[in-house]
């Protein structure tokens, strides 16, 4: 035991005499570097143009300007299924920037009369940063900094050494140390994605940069002192990476570190900042495409990998896995050089029918180990429906599992955000759910349902409940589609938008639990496709408007009781087996619906103001009596339930 602690000792001292073997801080005066420290947001639209700004000016201003992105404020809280980007930091931070929008800058915590949100606070709106950079790049600093650092990719340990040196006497008689570890290309969400398409993923996520994972020297940093011409500061840290932060994994391929000299919590003098050294040996699966919906069990495989390391890389093995069966291998050669990318195509992938997770991985790669293993692996999930499904059909959402193992999500206008599981419904706990209230514009997401053979009906009809509200008068849209040829090309069945397809008053706030009556039922013929292999889909268009939730979805025979024998009930599927409707009489009064079977037993009773659904899954096949209830007229209606 004494003997490894003994190396453990020698083993950190001789890293601290490495990096300070020798001075890295210039001891001339320098000209200060720029400090921009963003505020934005996953769900602020107009953040990525503000992103796009800050990444132009890091490429016009290389060693010079330095950038920290702050998730912090409403539109950094996450919405349903949403990552959390926030940190500790972030809201001391914007407090004191005085900031009153999105996104929102301070250029070195320093006040730029004329450019401010408010007066006599940092905060900055996007369109002033450049200025006020420049007008810091022009100054010269009393001080100047310098880090250096090495990374143990195998125990993730960071060793930092960081060097100050004051060329003048600084205005405050003690400065703040800060160092902030920052990560880029973590994907995710982000409202609108299309201001920034240099950072849209291959998967339609968006790429987030320079994103604040911690303050290690604290909220507002370390002191320094003295401040005075000529005296010299240095200190070396020594932390492990964990492998996530805030459950958001730490790709270490991807860290940056920026290190800034304060007065106080205040007037940044001078800013620098590196990104950690390279592994020798790392490649990173950045993504794999694979139609998310095939008609067929056999499909071509194409996945991007990156050349992270300072190697180049001349072979590896590119394993792949379905559904955790045993792992297929493909020994792959050419060469990628250092950050650069490579796409290889896995050929005839057999899929089972239904869905698939599929998990692709590298190793081997020239016959050595991968440094930074965490970022070799990326999942993804194919559905393949090579047969059709016979009606009648129902979902109800109240599974847990989204999509539905007979659906399909598809991020058609890609943004990152889709259709999600809410535990909002409509006659049970659970509805789809697309959150227009965090979605660009002109988004769309598809909710899509498996092919369906019609042959054998008669007069086939899709019914949904919708739930909907606007924030004030936007045009967000849903509408159902038909395809018979497998994707290939589609017809508009039913569409509407705005205020049609609104079922209560708009409200600014986010619209997350619909009231009973909130819920509109549609009916949509599907007459024209008696046929195999037809293919219904949900298609959601965003007006960045207020959210929209989906239920009970069914498509079955459209039968029911004759008008010309009860006017007023209609109920199908007649025979049902799992779930039966009931379309209600128009009535402005709530209606009592009681069910007795064929011994005169009460099996269900409620009152409803709206059309409803009732499950009939555990009752026994046989002849059932509806009796509606208006308090003006008593209606009867029989139905049958056939297992």
């Amino acid at each position: 035991m004494k003997s490894k602690i003994l190396y453990l000792i020698i083993l950190v001292m001789l890293i601290v005499n490495y990096l300070s073997s020798q001075t890295i801080v210039p001891t001339d005066p320098k000209p200060k570097n720029a400090l921009l420290e963003e505020f934005t947001g996953i769900n602020c639209s107009v953040c990525p143009s503000g992103h796009e700004i800050a990444h132009n000016l890091m490429q016009s201003f290389p060693n010079r300007f330095f950038t920290i992105a702050y998730h912090v404020g409403s539109y950094a809280a996450p919405g349903y299924g949403q990552p959390d980007y926030r940190t500790e930091f972030g809201s001391a931070l914007a407090n004191q920037s005085g900031l009153t929008g999105y996104p929102a800058g301070t250029v070195n915590r320093h006040v730029f009369p004329g450019y401010e949100q408010s007066s006599g606070h940092t905060a900055m709106s996007r369109g002033n940063w450049d200025d006020a950079a420049n007008i810091i790049m022009a100054q010269t600093s009393p001080v100047n900094i310098a880090i250096d650092m090495q990374l143990d990719y195998a125990t993730r340990i960071l060793t930092l050494l960081v060097e100050v040196y004051y060329t003048a006497n600084a205005d405050s008689t003690t400065n703040k140390l800060n160092i902030a570890i920052l990560q880029n290309y973590i994907k995710g969400p982000q409202a609108g994605a299309s201001s920034n398409p240099d950072f849209i993923a291959p998967d339609g996520q968006y790429y987030h940069m320079h994103m604040l994972r911690t303050l290690i020297t604290g909220q507002w940093g370390i002191p320094i002192t003295p401040t005075t011409n000529g005296t010299f500061y240095d200190s070396t840290f020594i932390i492990q990476i964990p492998t996530t932060y805030n459950n958001i994994p730490v790709d270490l391929s991807n860290l940056e570190v920026v290190s800034f000299v304060s007065e106080g919590r205040q007037e940044v003098l001078t800013a620098t900042g590196a990104h950690v050294p390279l592994a020798n040996i790392d490649v990173s699966a950045v993504y794999c495409s694979a139609p998310p919906f095939l008609c067929t069990n056999i499909t071509d495989i194409s996945c991007i990998f990156k050349n992270n390391g300072t190697q180049t890389v001349s072979s590896m093995d590119v394993y792949y896995q379905i559904n955790g069966a045993t792992p297929q291998m493909y020994s792959w050669t050419g060469t990628i050089d250092s950050d650069s990318q490579a796409t290889i195509v896995l050929t005839d992938v057999f899929l089972p029918d239904i869905s698939n997770n599929l998990k692709i991985w590298v190793s081997n790669i020239n016959n050595s180990s991968d440094e930074n293993p965490m970022n070799d692996t990326t999942t993804t999930i194919v559905k393949v429906f090579s047969t059709s499904y016979t009606p009648p059909y129902y979902e109800g959402f109240t599974s847990s599992t989204f999509p539905p193992t007979n659906m399909v999500i598809v991020d058609a206008v890609p943004d990152g955000i889709n259709w999600k599981r809410s535990n909002a419904g409509h006659n049970a706990a659970g509805s789809a759910f697309i959150n227009f209230y965090s979605i660009s514009s002109n988004k769309i997401d598809d909710l899509i349902i498996q092919p369906l053979n019609l042959s054998s009906f008669n007069e086939p009809v899709l019914t949904f409940y919708v739930a909907y509200r606007q924030y004030e008068s936007e045009n967000d849209k849903l509408q159902v589609d038909v395809s018979t040829n497998c994707l290939q090309s589609w017809e508009n069945l039913w569409m509407e938008y705005g205020s049609n397809l609104a079922t209560c008053s708009p409200s600014h706030d986010p619209y997350l639990n619909p009231a009973s009556s909130e819920w509109y039922w549609h009916k949509v013929s599907l007459s024209n496709y008696k046929q195999d292999n037809v293919t219904l889909r949900f298609r959601a268009t965003s007006n960045y408007g207020n959210n929209l939730f989906l239920d009970d979805i069914n498509i079955a025979e459209d039968t029911y009781i004759p008008e010309s024998d009860v006017p007023e009930i209609k109920i199908y599927p007649n025979p049902a087996s799992d779930y039966v409707t009931f379309i209600l009489p128009a009535c402005n009064t709530k209606i009592k619906l009681d069910i007795y079977d064929i011994l005169g037993n009460i099996i269900h009773s409620g009152i409803y103001k709206n059309n409803v659904i009732v499950s009939c899954e555990s009752w026994t096949s046989g002849i059932y009596t509806a009796i509606i209830n208006t308090n003006d007229n008593i209606y009867r209606a029989n139905f049958i339930i056939k297992h």
